[in-house]
């Protein structure tokens, strides 16, 4: 499989397959989409060219793409160097898409964007698990560089380095993690906000001035250095004595409470809250570009 120019199909075209496709196009591959039968080819498509638009944009340049829809996994696998699947986060449909693509494309790799889906049960359902790799997005994809790349237990390690290879030529920075539940980005993310959740049950604080302690305190802090980073700037001895004080009373909830779905917004919130979250995000990749 070259860089040079690959033929890769993704299955699913929605908010984040049409973002992941529209980067591959963009890259100088040939790329093949199918959406689910809910979502129309002229849908599909136009959300994909909204992405190269943003992509263009950024370039400040024309970009040759070349993308087309695919009726089925099959049309749009067959042939196929690269597969990525961005489909629901239902385990039988994505192994069974993925089975089906291998089927018509044997010696392509397999990506999953499967966010919490373990490669191991993933990859037990497909003739040749080794070509499967775990490929975690943040959303939305083209406001990140950085992104999981999960090699499941039977994977080829040539696999990894490849599809690394692959994802770097596009300006992505893949991370290679092990195939744990929830992988990293989600299991952090996961015990953050099962604290969080606490702390405003409790009556502690209140979820807006928790966002916002998030957003202006801890958020800033840990863009510009991380958790670890933050320990060393702030001496290991000390957070070893708060750690002490606080690790006994931290939340240790095994389920999730009722209270975290009325963290919810209804639609006009939530597409206010994404346009304000985009912007930020988009602020934040151009001042990137730009150093």
């Amino acid at each position: 499989m070259s860089e040079a120019r690959l033929r890769v199909a993704v299955l699913g075209a929605g908010l984040m397959g049409s973002a992941i496709a529209a980067e591959y196009a963009a890259g100088g591959h040939s790329v093949r989409v199918t959406t689910s039968p809910a979502t129309s080819a002229a849908v599909a498509m136009e959300r994909v060219a909204r992405h190269l638009g943003e992509l263009r944009r950024r370039a400040g340049e024309p970009l040759a793409a070349e993308v087309e829809w695919s009726a089925s996994t099959a049309e749009a696998a067959a042939g196929a160097d690269l597969v990525v699947e961005s489909l629901p986060e239902v385990a039988e449909l994505k192994v069974a898409e993925l089975a089906a693509a291998q089927a018509f494309a044997p010696g392509a790799i397999l990506a999953s964007n499967t966010s919490s889906l373990s490669l191991g049960t993933i990859g037990a359902g497909l003739a040749d698990p080794s070509r499967l790799i775990g490929t975690h997005y943040l959303n939305p994809p083209l406001a990140f560089r950085v992104l999981e790349l999960v090699q499941g237990p039977a994977t080829d390690p040539a696999v990894a380095e490849r599809t690394a290879a692959v994802l770097r030529a596009l300006g992505k920075q893949p991370v290679l993690v092990r195939d744990v539940p929830g992988f990293v980005l989600n299991r952090l993310q996961l015990a953050l906000l099962r604290e969080a959740v606490e702390l405003v049950d409790g009556g502690v604080v209140g979820a807006e001035d928790l966002d916002l302690l998030i957003r202006e305190g801890l958020g800033r802090r840990w863009s510009a250095v991380g958790p670890f980073g933050t320990v060393a700037l702030g001496g290991a001895a000390t957070f070893r004595r708060v750690a002490e004080q606080l690790y006994p009373v931290l939340s240790r909830s095994q389920q999730p409470p009722d209270s975290l779905d009325r963290l919810g917004l209804d639609e006009h919130g939530v597409a206010g809250l994404r346009e304000a979250r985009d912007r930020t995000l988009e602020r934040a990749r151009e001042a990137d570009d730009a150093g």
